[in-house]
């Protein structure tokens, strides 16, 4: 496997074998961070050539309307722009989490396999 970026917070992974990024959440990340957490893995994504994500954000706790917005303005759209098609995704138990996430998914373009 191999890492792109790694901190206490989150690691953005990429395994070969498995042909997919792997973006983990590990703690709260306010907007800024998703902001820089995000930019990190669209820069990753376009060099790789792949067309898969699986998000594990067990250890995420949901961010605020504006981060989700900027998601769903910039980060989304330049991932589909890479090649995006598949998006799996493993949410904490926390309602939070579980809010922002089907937030954002449902808002999502109709070509984008969640």
């Amino acid at each position: 496997m191999n890492v792109h970026f790694q901190s206490k917070q989150a690691t953005i992974s990429f395994d070969p074998a498995e042909g997919f990024i792997r973006l983990k959440i590990d703690a709260f990340l306010g907007a800024e961070g998703i902001k820089e957490l995000f930019t990190q893995t669209m820069q990753y994504f376009k060099t790789l050539g792949i067309n898969k994500i699986m998000n594990d954000f067990r250890g995420f706790q949901g961010s605020s309307p504006a981060a989700q917005q900027w998601v769903l303005d910039n980060y989304y759209p330049a991932m589909r722009h890479y090649g995006l098609v598949h998006i799996a995704t493993v949410v904490s138990s926390s309602v939070f989490a579980n809010h922002t996430v089907n937030n954002v998914q449902s808002q999502l373009s109709r070509d984008l396999n969640t």
